[in-house]
């Protein structure tokens, strides 16, 4: 490999660069995302409102899906930006870049620079992580506490050396802040696995282990004690209970998948286009031996590669159990598969070891394979290639950056060229460069055409429900977009009858409803004296145009 990568002065700027040019671009000009984004974003602002550092609410209830470090993370990006979009997603983008560099420590630390570095640009061209580092949600912040947790474990115990509890233990306070026990018990156990692999779980009979208990329980425990107390049991209760047990034993909210099947088929989609290289790379890790390694002299590969092993292996076996899926769950394994793949790359790019003869072939087809998919469903998503009922979601527009898809095919072409011409740095290269192009562009440009297709936003602002200079009341009937709270900025009432929406309108108070036109047409059209249309606009996630009919101008008549 080149020496270049060996060096951190050049690997660094270069890592900073990729992640911010993945995460940054256009970060704040989609509107919110519903579920998830909308829900955390209004949480902020509510806290940021009643002054509470410690209870979560949102539409004025008690929020518990979630413990509170997003929560404290976007206040002060709130207060810098201003309640937007960008401001509201920037924590998770400060995260990203931080698990680059993470990785990169990492993987410098186990295997050399080069596979550091391959590894952080991996992670800036990994769809799934790129699109985690792009959300205002907990994972990217989950997966930063998780990298730097085996970071510090592993230069922590490297060479018998044992002063990884109390670093290991902040970082897993810090994932117990983020995203609760997951945060703990998850990288607690593939670390216990990865030292009984080896033959080492004695280390754990150590009285600085005192030391790391105590430094987690200083991180982790004291807000959850404040939130238990401000909130009579509530919270952790429902948290721990519901979210945590419930979504373990039972599948939620429809999020169903067949275990094993599910969580392979999120890891070669979120993964791409890099999964073609992915069986080999895990098949690889599993035969470094550590006999067969210490013969070689790369002794370092086959325990740094069992540590990884075990971290894939601890959270698939668990998502794989849970009940509930959704495929962010298995998204901290994307910095172990990185390291792995980028160590098999770079280990045979550097004429180290020797591949069969089927496996660069195949994974090149697999960045083609993900150009041409992408293309396709880009000119069938955007409506150019008719498929399906009336009832099928189109996203006019996308259609026109169908193009996108040629970088990851170009890379798979100069890829092949160049292993035909024996150059195998170069096939790294070029294929890095053309994911990074490809993942860039489709989540800085591609994702505002989906965007057009969204509602909630232009709804308030056309209506002029977002009304902060006087009294206004706002509901919804069979229309529960969360984002409706947060750009209202007010709580909204959650209607179940036609007959509650009209008699909400009959009030001697400015109101606003936002109601699905098939069911305003059906039940409530000619019905409601005081009620007319302010604004319409068609909405992807519901697939009709939504309503918000008001009763201003009609109060008093």
């Amino acid at each position: 490999m080149p020496r270049w990568t060996e060096r951190p002065l050049v690997a660094v700027p270069l890592l900073l660069a990729c992640a911010a040019l993945a995460v940054l671009p256009n970060l704040g000009a989609t509107s919110l995302w519903d579920d998830d984004e909308g829900r955390n974003a209004g949480c902020t602002r509510e806290m940021i409102e009643a002054d509470s550092w410690i209870v979560p609410t949102f539409n004025w209830e008690l929020r518990t899906a979630k413990p509170i470090m997003l929560y404290w993370l976007m206040r002060p990006s709130f207060a810098a930006f201003g309640e937007t979009e960008f401001a509201a997603r920037l924590p998770s983008a400060v995260a990203f870049v931080g698990m680059v560099l993470a990785v990169y420590g990492l993987g410098r630390g186990m295997f050399g620079g080069s596979t550091g570095l391959f590894a952080g640009l991996i992670t800036c061209s990994s769809m799934g992580l790129v699109y985690l580092g792009r959300a205002a949600i907990t994972d990217a912040p989950l997966i930063l506490f998780v990298t730097l947790y085996f970071w510090a474990f592993w230069e922590g115990s490297k060479g018998g050396r044992r002063w990884w509890f109390v670093p290991c233990s902040i970082a897993s306070g810090l994932a117990m802040l983020t995203k609760g026990p997951v945060g703990l018990v998850l990288p607690a156990a593939a670390v216990g696995l990865y030292l009984l692999w080896s033959r080492q779980l004695l280390k754990l009979l150590d009285w600085r282990m005192l030391w790391g208990v105590l430094a987690w329980v200083l991180v982790a425990v004291p807000w959850y004690v404040f939130v238990s107390t401000e909130t009579k049991g509530e919270w952790p209760m429902a948290f721990f209970f519901n979210e945590n047990v419930g979504r373990a034993a039972e599948a939620m909210e429809g999020h169903r998948g067949v275990p094993v099947l599910y969580e392979i088929a999120v890891i070669c989609v979120l993964f791409a286009p890099w999964s073609g290289f992915l069986g080999v790379s895990v098949w690889r890790g599993i035969r470094s031996r550590e006999p067969e390694a210490r013969a070689s002299g790369s002794h370092a590969l086959a325990v740094g590669s069992r540590l990884l092993l075990c971290w894939f292996a601890v959270y698939f076996l668990v998502c794989s159990v849970a009940a509930t899926k959704l495929p962010h769950y298995i998204a901290p394994v994307y910095p172990a598969l990185a390291l792995l793949t980028a160590r098999l790359l770079t280990r045979w790019a550097a004429g180290e070891i020797t591949l069969p003869k089927w496996v660069i072939p195949a994974g090149l087809i697999g960045f083609a394979v993900t150009g041409v998919v992408m293309t396709v469903g880009l000119v069938i998503g955007g409506g150019a290639i008719p498929i399906g009922t009336s009832q099928t979601r189109t996203f006019p527009g996308l259609e026109n950056w169908a193009w996108v898809g040629l970088f990851p095919v170009a890379s798979a072409a100069a890829g092949w060229w160049y292993t035909r011409k024996g150059n195998r740095p170069a096939v790294v290269g070029v294929l890095i460069a053309g994911t990074v192009a490809f993942v860039v562009t489709l989540s800085a440009f591609v994702a505002q055409e989906v965007d057009k297709q969204k509602a909630v936003k232009v709804l308030v602002e056309q209506s002029g429900a977002r009304a902060l200079d006087r009294e206004v009341r706002i509901a919804s009937l069979d229309y529960s977009q969360p984002s409706v709270t947060f750009y209202t900025a007010r709580r909204v009432e959650r209607l179940h009858t036609p007959e509650a929406a009209a008699e909400f309108l009959s009030f001697d108070i400015e109101s606003y409803l936002f109601v699905p036109e098939p069911l305003w047409v059906e039940h409530l059209s000619g019905k409601v004296p005081r009620g007319r249309i302010a604004t319409k606009r068609y909405d992807f996630y519901r697939n009709c145009v939504i309503l918000v009919v008001t009763n201003r101008g009609e109060i008093g008549r």
